[in-house]
């Protein structure tokens, strides 16, 4: 469905883990696009984005499994109320 609109890019979740792309390849490829765009005066265009993207980059998938790990052998996490208290918690870790 979202192909009908005619996108100017499409990222495709396992199209960026066979390739494991990085986070910085990927910004660099659409900012790419928006750049030849805008050189050609076309300031708009649509870039499909799925949802769940970010589990399949290797860098931010090594991060949530890092962070899945501290929370899972860190009880006092779930007695803090505050964001505020949660973010110190980890931050020296």
């Amino acid at each position: 469905m979202a192909l009908k609109v005619h996108p100017n890019v499409t990222l495709i979740s396992e199209e960026v883990a066979a390739h494991q792309w990085t986070l910085g390849q990927i910004t660099e490829q659409v900012a790419q696009v928006v750049a030849n765009r805008a050189a050609k005066k076309k300031n708009y265009g649509v870039v499909v984005i799925p949802e769940g993207l970010l589990e399949f980059i290797p860098e931010m998938k090594k991060l949530i499994a890092e962070l899945n790990e501290l929370l899972a052998h860190n009880a006092a996490f779930e007695k803090l109320e505050s964001d505020h208290d949660k973010f110190n918690l980890f931050k020296n870790t």
